[in-house]
């Protein structure tokens, strides 16, 4: 005969408080559920994850089993491969764009030299490439006026800017760079008993 649903209940309550019981008696943590959370790892970690099998988080240690160890060991490696690519790709970048600014420096170097011999002996200039010689070197463009008082030819000369934005700056600026990199986290859980069950990855700012 089926019992009613109050004897039931009682049964069900007698149940779960000998489960209680049993854990406390063998000495297993009762929990009330499980916390979970991801940890960043460092290298310490990283030792006591493959050599001793767990983590060590604010003093309370997580397991970590020989499965998840070779996880955690291969998004390392991974990551540290993504990370070095990053970076020889940024060096490669900051090297062409250096080279972008030395060859533009050196053409606008060469213009403003141009534009000061022409002034200088006597010639007159667009009035862009004037105001391109002051800006470029206000020391140049007074010397190339002064030499030009005491020359007798003066020829009228085109601009040697081609066009070009007699206020545009020389050179561009050197495009800054990700500041970002790829660290290895893994998820710990708290609870009867704490260990970690999943590993990731997670981008870090290092601009600072």
């Amino acid at each position: 005969m089926d019992m009613n649903p109050v004897r039931r209940a009682a049964t069900l309550r007698r149940v779960s408080a000998n489960l209680r019981d049993t854990k406390r008696a063998a000495g297993t943590p009762v929990g009330a559920g499980r916390n979970r959370d991801t940890v960043q790892l460092n290298e310490e970690q990283f030792r006591t994850a493959a050599e001793e099998g767990y983590i060590e988080v604010n003093g309370k240690k997580f397991a970590v089993s020989e499965k998840m160890a070779a996880e955690i060991d291969a998004v390392r490696a991974r990551v540290a491969a993504y990370n070095q690519a990053k970076a020889l790709k940024q060096n490669a970048q900051a090297a062409k764009q250096q080279a972008k600014v030395a060859a533009e420096q050196a053409k606008a170097q060469a213009k403003a030299l141009e534009i000061y011999r022409r002034i200088a002996s006597g010639g007159r200039v667009p009035p862009q490439d004037e105001k391109f010689l002051q800006n470029f070197s206000p020391e140049l463009y007074l010397a190339a006026k002064m030499a030009a008082l005491m020359a007798e030819e003066h020829k009228d000369y085109d601009s040697v800017l081609e066009g070009e934005d007699a206020s545009e700056e020389n050179g561009d600026a050197a495009s800054e760079g990700e500041s970002t990199v790829e660290k290895v986290a893994v998820s710990v859980s708290d609870g009867d008993a704490p260990g970690v069950d999943a590993v990731s990855t997670v981008s870090v700012d290092v601009s600072e």
